[in-house]
């Protein structure tokens, strides 16, 4: 269960292309591509109507190779409709020397997330999925590493417009407006209202009702902050249906402008107006169909190698100070804590001469030292002390550095205090120390 990471010799120009090659694989590799070959657009959001993704959250963003990172995905169905097909994928991190488990790809909640009722005031529900990532080697300088979540899902919007219509000689006798007295949707990304271009109102003659049909404007809009598809996710297309009582040069695929928005024009046909039959109620239904997507970015940087990494264990690691061949090690009687667990760290430097110095340890990610206290060396041929410490309440992997403070600062100073060794210890709930 030890093991040390050696800092790397690597040039400057193998860096760069190490690099480039890591943001370059971010934007082209495989797994940005759908499973038609199209690539998302990247414009879309968290969300803001329908499933949204509440949070997207790594349990430390800075480690070492080989450290696990544990990433959590919490999505909410915040609209009216039910989402089904919903699924997550996670990209970027799935490759460039990372492992990800289960897999890149999870359906969330058995793939059904059920919406929010607007009556009962009941929210909609959410589903989570994690991923264990598993980090690369770590090289000569840090590097990060971005990525990117996308959730998928089928969704619907479904618009009820109630219109009257009513002739010229009925409305002399009635106060009833015509126009369209109520409209309402199902709350999600895709938002349909609609308009009158000209009042409701007919005039019956001998060759029938003037006019013969009323038009009346849809407004399809995207108000959800991500992409809206049927097939291609690049294709910004939606499904329109409406009932019998509405006609529309347009219908079933639809594509949005850039994205965004379409009008469609319909007409209403008033041909069963008549002065018997003077005032009408039309219940007009606009149903949208599509699938749409949101995403969420994350990035996790990968330390450089440090000298001396060792997980756990008492190994030492041979310095060139206090003299040149002393070396320093220290025992946290294991590797695998509990959240919160209490740890004595036996500190030893094996050279004499080292007696009465003072050590201390370093928390390497957050950069400040740890501990109740320092302790000051003490024995004839090794000398030895313990600092006691609390481990993190939060799960995840954690670095200590054990140095001796050559430079009598408090903190630890690279070239200053050479004599060091860092140690790579896991806090993990539900597990006994070890």
């Amino acid at each position: 269960m030890q093991r040390t990471l050696f800092k790397g010799a690597s040039s400057v120009a193998i860096i760069l292309v190490l690099i480039i090659a890591v943001v370059a694989a971010f934007f082209i590799l495989p797994g940005f591509i759908s499973n038609n070959g199209t690539p998302f657009s990247f414009a879309a959001s968290p969300g803001t109507q329908g499933v949204v993704i509440k949070s997207l959250t790594a349990d430390q963003t800075s480690v070492y190779g080989g450290s696990i990172v544990d990433l959590e995905l919490v999505t909410q169905n915040v609209g009216g409709s039910a989402a089904t097909n919903v699924n997550a994928q996670l990209y970027g991190l799935s490759s460039s020397g990372w492992t990800v488990s289960p897999s890149n790809s999870q359906q969330i909640s058995g793939g059904t997330l059920y919406g929010a009722d607007q009556s009962s005031g009941l929210k909609g529900a959410q589903g989570v999925v994690d991923w264990t990532l598993t980090a690369p080697a770590s090289q000569a300088t840090s590097i990060t590493y971005p990525g990117i979540v996308y959730v998928t899902y089928t969704y619907s919007t479904v618009s009820n417009v109630v219109m009257q219509i009513a002739t010229n000689d009925f409305l002399k006798t009635s106060s009833i407006a015509p126009g369209i007295s109520s409209q309402k949707y199902t709350l999600g990304p895709i938002s349909v209202t609609a308009t009158l271009a000209i009042p409701p109102i007919i005039t019956v003659t001998s060759s029938g009702p003037n006019p013969s049909s009323i038009p009346i404007q849809f407004d399809i809009e995207n108000i959800g902050g991500g992409g809206a598809y049927l097939n291609s996710t690049n294709d910004q297309s939606v499904s329109v249906r409406v009932s019998s009582n509405v006609n529309c040069p347009v219908s079933g695929t639809v594509r949005l402008i850039s994205g965004k928005s379409r009008i469609l024009t319909c007409t209403i046909p008033v041909s069963d107006i008549s002065s018997s039959n003077p005032f009408e109620q039309k219940i007009l239904t606009f149903t949208v169909n599509y699938n749409y997507y949101v995403q969420s970015p994350v990035s996790i940087t990968v330390l450089n190698s440090l000298s001396g990494l060792t997980q756990g264990g008492s190994t030492s690691t041979t310095t060139t100070q206090c003299p040149s061949t002393a070396g320093i090690t220290a025992n946290f009687g294991g590797s695998t804590f509990q959240p919160g667990t209490s740890v004595n760290a036996q500190i030893t430097v094996d050279t004499q001469a080292c007696q009465g110095s003072t050590v201390k340890l370093y928390d390497v990610i957050n950069q400040n030292t740890v501990g109740t206290y320092s302790c000051s060396l003490s024995g004839a041929t090794s000398p030895t002390c313990t600092i006691a410490f609390t481990m993190p309440s939060t799960v995840g992997t954690y670095y200590y550095r054990a140095f001796v403070d050559v430079g009598n600062n408090g903190v630890y100073t690279q070239g200053t205090d050479p004599i060091s060794a860092v140690y790579q210890l896991n806090v993990k709930s539900g597990t006994t120390s070890q």
